[in-house]
């Protein structure tokens, strides 16, 4: 974008720089063109000094072709950022200058587990890489991740200076916190399975039955299953991590960057041909459920899983209960974390092929069955086995059972005497072997933080949740201060129903009033003066009156040695389902 005239444009017309002789001269200051316009080279636009005054209408340059168009002026550099994702540009004059590429600490803090996008979704779109001059200011809904991507926007945001020339007002991006939410895929609950495909297994994320879209995918997942009922599926909220079972072998893979965590051999009980054929996750007791099968009988190890970097799972019980016929398969598994109890999927032969039963037990006795109901054959497949089952509780209690082809919604009534409805039914994003749900749930900041008195100058530090997901009976979760003064104190409030309407404290506001729970203390430790970090656990009840209840959090940071005090951030949350 050039911003000075055409050459053609700029030089006086020759026929006119001549004044005939018998006139006067023509004053310098008529004949020139004027100064803030384009400057005609003074060989072009000056008369002779021996020549007369020119006709006023032939000696002046034309206004209309000497000024550039404002539209085409340059934005300052400093106040022209373009969101990160819009700054992929020709390598000719549209690259972002590397130096411009990180957020300020104070606004782009996010959980290091929480920083990455996919791949494919970081690079804008080539015919954008340019700021128009009617675009000079940052669209206000780029300034923000978007809730299904956890990256934090680098500040990738300058256009290259020769693009830059705008009025100021027109090109500041407006000032909204840039930090990622930590939920996995935003506030809506997704199902997740491994896929069993014959070249290179998956893990795939999905909607529910009321959208169904595929969400994800995590490539090289294990090996193929050996059998058709091999496989299982298990969500772990207090890593955001899925469990995967080929059927030999049980993996935990964190859902958001499908980086595995660990891997080991399954423990087999009902002999060589024996395969996982389910997995469910108790969050509260740190207990990974397995359901294995072989024709006409089924067994259930129970692992502890408290802390699976260090050993993945270790054996803790294992029992042996019947199918509802000889030939009959345990295909999928469930857990109900409000009420501890397991939902076990069968298939058993029929005449045309298979019948799908669930079969309700105690998690402390899980292999006696309490009852059993009959899925309805408008869904699954009644000519081959099902393959997965999930459980999400929340307001209300639903199962989500499959045959790797189809997804069923079956709303439960009344668990104990198994009387079940059948629901929504939608199409699966792949052969699924194992079934489980993702929560969904949000969070936002709100203010920001500011010091008092003798403190260090800690201007990013911030409040984040850690330990996954706040579902019903997750004990990992907890909310942590971050680039706090490190060697103070960190005091944490708790507000029951969110933020309150705020007290104005300058460069801060407080949010929390009554109905608040706390204070809540822990030493801030770390390194350098405001590398400083405190966590403090907040286990979430396994009641389902909780589930959907809004939370707000905050801390007030001591300085070390009481020199003075400060005020975090607040972050607002939902509780989610299990």
């Amino acid at each position: 974008m050039d911003t000075r005239c055409p050459p053609s444009q700029t030089k006086c017309p020759p026929v006119q720089t001549q004044c005939p002789a018998q006139l006067t001269v023509c004053p310098p200051a008529d004949t020139r063109c004027p100064a803030e316009l384009t400057k005609c080279p003074p060989v072009d636009t000056r008369c002779p000094v021996v020549d007369t005054k020119c006709p006023p209408s032939q000696t002046k340059c034309p206004p209309v072709q000497t000024q550039c168009p404002a539209q085409l002026t340059v934005c300052p550099p400093a106040d022209t950022r373009c969101p990160a994702e819009l700054t992929k540009c020709p390598p000719v004059d549209t690259r972002c200058p590397v130096v411009d590429t990180k957020c300020p600490p104070s606004d782009t803090k996010c959980p290091p587990s929480d920083t990455k996008c996919p791949p494919s979704q970081t690079k804008c779109p080539p015919v954008q890489t340019q700021c128009p001059p009617v675009q000079t200011q940052c669209p206000a809904v780029r300034t923000a991740c978007p809730p299904v991507q956890t990256a934090c926007p680098s500040l990738d945001t300058r256009c290259p200076t020769s693009l830059t020339k705008c009025p100021p007002v027109d090109t500041r991006c407006p000032p909204v916190p840039t930090r990622c939410p930590p939920t996995p895929f935003g506030k809506d609950s997704n199902l997740v399975g491994w896929v069993d495909d014959a070249v290179a297994p998956e893990v795939h994320v999905q909607g529910l039955p009321t959208t169904c879209n595929l969400v994800k995918k995590c490539p090289n997942v294990l090996s193929t299953a050996s059998t058709p009922w091999a496989g299982g599926t298990a969500y772990d909220p207090r890593f955001q991590a899925v469990w995967s079972s080929d059927g030999l072998t049980n993996e935990l893979r964190g859902i958001k960057d499908c980086d595995p965590m660990c891997k080991d051999n399954a423990v087999l009980t009902l002999g060589s041909s024996s395969r996982v054929s389910g997995l469910a996750v108790n969050d509260r007791r740190s207990i990974l459920y397995q359901l294995e099968t072989i024709p006409g009988a089924f067994g259930i190890v129970a692992y502890d899983i408290k802390d699976p970097k260090t050993a993945c799972f270790r054996r803790i019980s294992a029992c042996r209960g019947a199918t509802l016929t000889q030939a009959g398969l345990a295909v999928g598994l469930a857990y109900d974390e409000s009420f501890d109890l397991l939902f076990i999927l069968t298939s058993e032969p029929s005449p045309i092929g298979f019948s799908h039963f669930i079969l309700t037990t105690q998690a402390s006795a899980p292999c006696n069955v309490i009852c059993k109901w009959q899925i309805p054959g408008n869904c699954l497949s009644q000519i081959t086995i099902a393959t997965g089952l999930a459980h999400e509780r929340c307001d209300k209690s639903v199962l989500y059972a499959t045959d790797g082809n189809r997804v069923l919604e079956i709303n439960t009534l009344s668990a104990t005497s198994c009387t079940f409805q059948a629901g929504r039914c939608c199409a699966a994003t792949g052969p699924y072997r194992g079934l489980a749900v993702i929560p969904g749930w949000t969070l936002e900041h709100k203010g920001t933080s500011c010091l008092f008195g003798n403190c260090p100058t800690c201007t990013g530090m911030y409040a984040a949740t850690v330990g996954g997901d706040p579902s019903l009976g997750n004990p990992a979760f907890g909310i942590e201060l971050n680039n706090a003064p490190t060697g103070g104190v960190a005091v944490l409030y708790h507000r029951l129903g969110g933020a309150g309407p705020g007290i104005n404290l300058g460069c801060a506001t407080w949010f929390m009033q009554d109905p608040i729970i706390g204070p809540f203390a822990a030493p801030i430790t770390g390194s350098g003066a405001c590398g400083g970090s405190a966590a403090i656990g907040l286990a979430i009840p396994t009641s389902p009156v909780f589930c959907g209840f809004k939370v707000a959090s905050q801390f007030i940071a001591i300085c070390p040695g009481f020199t003075g005090i400060g005020i975090s951030d607040a972050i607002e949350w939902i509780v989610a389902s299990s």
